[in-house]
């Protein structure tokens, strides 16, 4: 295990597994960090480790360097992370011209809590996102606010793609995205795409940046495959050629208590979800009407004039209004 271990090199790998402070790590990483900027020609390049195993996790660390990957598994945190990662963050501007590239982990099997990145992802490949490119376990109190650009599909302002194609693994709760996020295909303010396994759900969790792509285009959700979206909702303009929603481009399944602002969207349609005014979305200042069904102690209601965000363990209220 790695602990209290921090790097300020700027780093070249010409191979696989390339990381600020180490490559690859079989044994977890925790309170350490790593601030130079880091370029990868090979798959799992990641500002502060390329790889972490399967029974390791990555705790209480960041990255503030640049990170730019030629190959699979480009994150500003981790590359490709098999454990959980907890209390983590990420600065740097990612860039990648393969798959899965993420703010903080290009591609993630484990957990993702209460950790965050607000540095700019941009990809030629597909799954992009603001927090991480490919997520196949929970994300939970957990936000991205950098601007993403995928010129592929499933590209997402939190997760460009979550759940496996077995439809087992993965789920959003208590989350958020306000960057805005440019793609092709499947494309959503806070996921792109979505393989959820039966059960698995997007659970209070909202998106406010603007959304712009070709086919499958959502405020909240690009294609929502199987599950269920619950007490979340969508403000940012969605512009889409095929399948645009304000709050879900495309869907298999449906969404409760869950909505989308038609004013600031410019959507009147949504696979799921229920279309509301700004003043609608806006008016009530508590555990009342439209959000009855919601969790009192996850939300901070605001007033009149704003929109609820999450106070979901600690989360800063304040920073989110800003």
């Amino acid at each position: 295990s790695i602990s209290g271990s921090h790097s300020t090199a700027r780093i070249t790998g010409g191979g696989d597994r390339v990381g600020g402070l180490v490559g690859s790590s079989a044994g977890s990483i925790s309170n350490s960090y790593a601030t130079g900027d880091l370029t990868g020609s090979g798959h799992s390049t990641g500002g502060l480790v390329g790889i972490i195993g399967s029974d390791s996790d990555v705790s209480g660390s960041y990255a503030t360097g640049n990170v730019t990957g030629d190959g699979e598994n480009v994150g500003g945190l981790v590359g490709y992370s098999a454990g959980d990662i907890t209390d983590s963050h990420a600065t740097g501007a990612v860039t990648g011209e393969g798959y899965n590239v993420g703010g903080l982990a290009g591609r993630s099997n484990g957990a993702i809590s209460g950790s965050h990145a607000t540095g700019t992802v941009t990809s030629e490949g597909g799954n992009v996102g603001g927090l991480a490119g490919r997520s196949n376990g929970a994300i939970s109190g957990s936000y991205a606010t950098g601007a993403v650009t995928g010129e592929g599909y499933h590209v997402g302002g939190l997760v460009g793609s979550i759940g496996s194609s077995n439809y087992q693994g993965g789920s959003i709760t208590a989350s958020y995205a306000t960057g805005s996020v440019t793609g092709d295909n499947n494309v959503g303010g806070l996921v792109g795409h979505t393989s959820l396994g039966y059960g698995g759900t997007i659970t209070a969790s909202y998106a406010t940046g603007s959304v712009t792509g070709n086919d499958n285009v959502g405020g909240l959700a690009g294609h929502f495959g199987y599950g269920r979206i619950t007490a979340s909702y969508a403000t940012g303009r969605v512009t889409g050629n095929s399948g645009a929603g304000g709050l879900v481009g495309r869907s298999s399944w449906g969404a409760t208590d869950s909505y989308w602002d038609t004013q600031t969207t410019g959507q009147s349609n949504s696979a799921g979800g229920t279309g509301k005014t700004t003043r609608e979305l806006q008016i009530p200042t508590g555990h009342t009407g439209i959000y009855a069904n919601w969790n009192a102690d996850w939300w901070d209601f605001g007033t009149s004039r704003q929109y609820p965000v999450l106070k979901y363990n600690g989360m800063d209220v304040a920073a989110q209004r800003q």
